[in-house]
């Protein structure tokens, strides 16, 4: 499952349909990232190895969904890119003015070891990106929701947007 935001627009961009038997799924709240967690969760219902990624704001706007896995032994994977705010935000032209940060950017500075703790959930927090493959790996094993948070820097993740969204790909040769 996709979160909105930049989730589903990195998805729509990076991902190459056909390479994989994976089956995407979204879902748009009234703002856009309601519902995300129980949304998942629903998905999870089938009882198949589910898996949501997400932003650490579509996670915080839904977290009491939570409590519903917990309650129903439901499973689910939960991949948290934690920017710690709105990174959508970076890319509008306000970008740089007076208040941007507290406006826009909404940081809201939480640590969701403790929402792991709170809803039981598992939790594992990455430093380095080669790390993902085993936590996906551990989580898969384990029941209940696996919180795989990997800590990220808006600005830092604006720029590699740029860099690899600016490329010019011939799609014939890729296929």
């Amino acid at each position: 499952f996709v979160a909105n935001s930049m989730t589903i627009r990195d998805f729509d961009y990076f991902w190459f349909s056909g390479e994989s038997k994976a089956v995407l799924y979204g879902n748009r709240g009234v703002n856009g990232i309601d519902g995300t967690i129980s949304t998942a969760l629903g998905l999870a219902a089938n009882g198949r190895p589910t898996y949501l990624v997400t932003g650490d704001l579509s996670l915080f706007h839904d977290l009491n969904g939570l409590a519903v896995a917990k309650t129903h032994n439901l499973n689910l994977t939960i991949i948290l890119h934690n920017n710690d705010g709105g990174g959508i935000f970076e890319y509008l032209p306000q970008k740089g003015t007076k208040h941007f940060d507290y406006l826009f950017s909404t940081s809201q500075g939480l640590d969701y070891s403790g929402a792991a703790r709170l809803y039981g959930c598992g939790y594992t927090k990455l430093t380095y990106p080669y790390e993902l493959q085993a936590a996906l790996a551990a989580a898969s094993i384990e029941q209940g929701v696996h919180i795989i948070e990997i800590p990220t820097s808006r600005e830092c993740s604006r720029e590699l947007h740029k860099k690899y969204t600016d490329i010019s790909i011939d799609m014939e040769v890729l296929q």
